[in-house]
């Protein structure tokens, strides 16, 4: 593993950086101002979870939590948190 500028030990932003590495989840929200549209997939494209939310950290945190470990979240975003 390269060393990184960030962090000495590895890691940090050439990590997060390397786009060839294989997660177990991928997420994907589009975030208007009053719901919010979640997507989660594992690594072979399954949607494990397709859902309308309010447009909330709690209710984005509630849903993801079964899949944070190593999950990777895009957003398409119109307004601002």
């Amino acid at each position: 593993m390269a060393v990184s500028p960030i962090h000495p030990q590895g890691g940090g932003l050439d990590e997060f950086l390397d786009s060839t590495r294989r997660h177990k989840h991928y997420c994907g929200i589009d975030l208007p101002a009053k719901a919010m549209d979640v997507c989660i997939r594992d690594q072979s494209g399954a949607i494990l979870v397709h859902k309308n939310l309010p447009t909330t950290p709690a209710a984005f945190l509630r849903l993801s939590a079964p899949y944070r470990e190593d999950l990777v979240v895009a957003v398409e975003c119109i307004c601002t948190w």
